[in-house]
């Protein structure tokens, strides 16, 4: 019942044009943020992961406010941004949260103006915070565990910590952050963070 209040939720929210809206099934509506400024107009913005027609990914609709109405556009679909299966096993997870708190120790200030996207697939675990640009979602920290290994990348800072479960920690650099490509994480992250095999 819920993941139907979320589809007329979406439904009834002001946008530009109906017709730019693509049909969703409510099935594959996996979760949903909104109420928060990412584009930096003033009014809310809104953000959905559903599960991509392969079943393996989740695509992101997101729907960007505009400066002088507060309209809600649709802005388009970021495909498979993140590891998914379907139907969801009883070990997967995923949401949208609201705020960037990546590696964010006791005593700092959590960034609550950039969406985090999280995903786990069996023992495989991803989040990624992404910032809102004139040219769409770019992303701004990755948080990676697989394989022994877990992975907090700051690509605002150009570093990437890997700790290993034997207590093994280092600092590499992070490299120019990748494209939010389909599948992007298969190849985009520094090869100590990649899932091998990944999703």
């Amino acid at each position: 019942m819920r993941a139907i209040a979320l589809f007329v939720t979406l439904a009834s929210a002001p946008c530009a044009s109906a017709d730019e809206i693509p049909q969703i099934d409510i099935t594959r509506l996996a979760a949903e943020a909104s109420g928060q400024d990412w584009n930096g107009d003033g009014h809310a913005d809104r953000l959905l992961l559903v599960w991509s027609d392969k079943g393996d990914a989740f695509d992101a609709l997101t729907f960007i406010s505009d400066a002088a109405t507060g309209t809600l556009r649709f802005t388009g679909v970021s495909q498979a941004i993140l590891p998914a299966r379907w139907p969801l096993d009883r070990s997967d997870l995923h949401a949208v949260a609201y705020s960037s708190n990546l590696g964010c120790n006791p005593g700092c200030v959590a960034d609550y103006t950039l969406p985090g996207l999280y995903s786990k697939v069996g023992d495989t675990f991803i989040e990624i915070t992404v910032g809102w640009t004139a040219s769409g979602w770019e992303i701004a920290e990755v948080q990676t565990r697989a394989e022994g290994s877990d992975c907090v990348i700051d690509y605002r800072a150009g570093t990437a910590k890997v700790d290993w479960l034997d207590d093994t920690e280092y600092t590499i650099d992070s490299g120019p952050p990748p494209a939010l490509a389909p599948y992007w994480w298969r190849e985009g992250l520094p090869k100590e963070c990649r899932f091998a095999p990944g999703p």
